[in-house]
């Protein structure tokens, strides 16, 4: 109690001050007054160098007026050092300003992470984790997969001095061994372009089964046509124990964007020209649009919040692939992350007026979201949201794939359509639960059609029509054909072996193509990223990629 009655004395002391000396020293007052001020130190700074001379000048006097005396001053150029004096720290080049560190002369923020006491028990984990002093989370997908990695051990009941199991040690050892990499991560402090005429806040917010979160950043145009992106700042938050939906645990870190752009539009004091919120979920993007008298509890209370803090017309949607927030909800390792231009930058299309544009649309594709389970009973149950997408292709497949990096999640997706559309023809046989094994064949067979047909249409028509493909076509050697479902595979001489059908005669994938991409990668992580002639082993189990 003591203790914060002194510190009350304190500040109460120097605004009232402020407020006896405002007339006399108006930019010190102000700066007092408002935000400068912490405790016993002036965090404050100007545009040019002669308002920021005579803001020392007034703080100086001021204090003095009161019998106190400001000391150590530091600033990014040595015009501002007292009667001439170098900057009385023991390390000139940095300073720690409310914990932070910064560099006067680079005029950047960096990172100071200790290497000691490094173990494998949970309370030296926390004590590692919390060595990450990082207010801002400017190191958000770091901290994120420590957060992550912490929620695992708590799972485990482990106590606090116990050792970690053997696969979690390791894990953390190697985590913690490349935390050091983040000492060499300079962030700069000033965020803007000199005189911009266009200031703008862009925000992303992603989640994960395992985390999820949203980062913020500030992009600033100069007269000239220069662009800068600069990352802000971040927040993560792990997901509960108590599991929730992917759709429920976007909309939470849609929740936290709102907050924490709100927060950034309050501190930074800038004439802000506009503002844009992106999304990956098209489903949180439909609740934002609905009335949340219309909703149920949970959702209903965080799109009210979200509609409160922020303008739904700023909400926009983005691909997995150009999200940032992404980073948060899955974590990034120590020495990875520097290298990361999406999460220092943004995605590259920040750097336009607009989001890129696309081909002009052949099809517009309409898919409908069911998320009625989340709807009140009421009249309104009735009501539809519709996500429109317009692409430059003519089949759905191609947008489908654009939608994800994950191979599964892509066939999933249709599968969930497809049931979604053969419930709504059979309302007497509806199917419910996790999806069968035939229903993840037809998509799958839905997709490898359209990629042959888009990448292979010559060799395709040719074995339509004739049967074999021409004299000219790379695939003669291959002898393909087409099976009874219209998929080109493999011809050869194992057809009366006992293997497998698609061991036997392999489906054809076109060299180009993002389907044989994402189905290589996906062999590439199941089989802990064997070399190329292992894993084009394991691929042609079950596919032939071209090359």
């Amino acid at each position: 109690m003591r203790l914060q009655v002194r510190l009350f004395l304190l500040m109460r002391t120097l605004k009232q001050l402020a407020i006896d000396e405002r007339k006399r020293y108006p930019a010190a007052a102000a700066a007092v007054l408002e935000s400068d001020l912490y405790m016993d130190d002036v965090l404050s700074g100007s545009d040019d160098l002669e308002t920021a001379k005579n803001l020392q000048r007034e703080l100086i006097d001021i204090l003095s007026s009161g019998k106190m005396s400001l000391h150590k001053w530091c600033g990014n150029t040595a015009e501002l050092a007292v009667n001439g004096e170098s900057y009385p720290f023991s390390n000139p080049e940095e300073t720690k300003t409310l914990g932070v560190v910064w560099k006067s002369k680079t005029d950047c923020f960096c990172f100071k992470v200790a290497s000691e006491e490094f173990g494998v028990t949970k309370r030296l984990v926390l004590s590692t984790i919390a060595r990450v002093f990082d207010p801002l989370e400017i190191l958000g997908p770091v901290v994120s997969k420590a957060k992550i990695f912490f929620q695992k051990l708590w799972l485990l009941n482990l106590k606090w001095d116990d050792p970690l199991p053997a696969k979690e040690a390791d894990e953390w050892l190697q985590f913690s061994s490349a935390l050091q990499n983040v000492n060499d991560i300079e962030v700069d402090r000033y965020i803007l372009l000199p005189k911009p005429d266009l200031i703008e806040i862009r925000g992303f917010s992603d989640a994960s089964e395992a985390a999820y979160g949203a980062d913020v950043y500030c992009k600033s145009r100069s007269r000239s046509g220069e662009v800068s992106i600069k990352l802000i700042a971040s927040k993560s938050r792990v997901s509960p124990i108590k599991r929730l939906t992917i759709p429920k645990l976007e909309l939470c870190s849609a929740v936290l964007l709102a907050k924490l752009v709100t927060r950034v539009i309050s501190a930074l004091k800038l004439d802000i020209t506009n503002t844009f919120l992106w999304s990956d979920s098209m489903i949180v993007l439909c609740w934002l649009q609905k009335e949340p008298c219309y909703l149920k509890t949970l959702v209903a209370n965080r799109v009210s919040e979200i509609q409160k803090l922020t303008n739904i017309a700023q909400g926009r949607h983005v691909s997995s692939h150009d999200n940032p927030a992404d980073l948060i909800s899955r974590g990034v390792d120590p020495d990875r992350l520097s290298e990361s231009s999406l999460w220092w930058s943004g995605p590259e299309f920040l750097t336009h007026d607009s989001y890129p544009k696309r081909d002009i649309p052949s099809t517009v594709i309409i898919i409908q979201y069911d998320f009625s389970n989340e709807l009140k009973n009421s009249n309104c149950s009735d009501s539809k949201c519709f996500s429109v997408f317009s692409d430059g292709v003519n089949n759905f497949a191609k947008v489908l794939i654009d939608l994800s990096n994950n191979y599964c999640k892509i066939i999933r997706i249709l599968s969930y359509i497809y049931r979604f559309i053969n419930n709504c023809k059979n309302k007497s046989e509806r199917k419910k639960g996790p999806l069968e094994s035939g229903e993840l064949k037809v998509s799958e067979l839905f997709v490898l059609k359209q990629v042959q047909n888009e990448h292979l249409v010559k060799d395709v028509n040719s074995l339509r029509k004739k049967g074999e493909v021409s004299k000219e076509s790379q695939l003669r050697n291959l002898h393909p054909f087409l099976d009874s479902s219209g998929l080109v595979r493999v011809g050869g001489g194992l057809g009366n072996s006992e293997l497998s059908t698609d061991r036997k005669y392999p489906i054809l994938l076109p060299s180009k193509g993002r389907v044989t991409h994402l189905i290589l990668q996906y062999y590439h992580r199941m089989n802990l990223h064997v070399g190329p002639q292992s894993l084009l082993f394991h691929v042609r189990q079950k596919y032939w990629p071209l090359w």
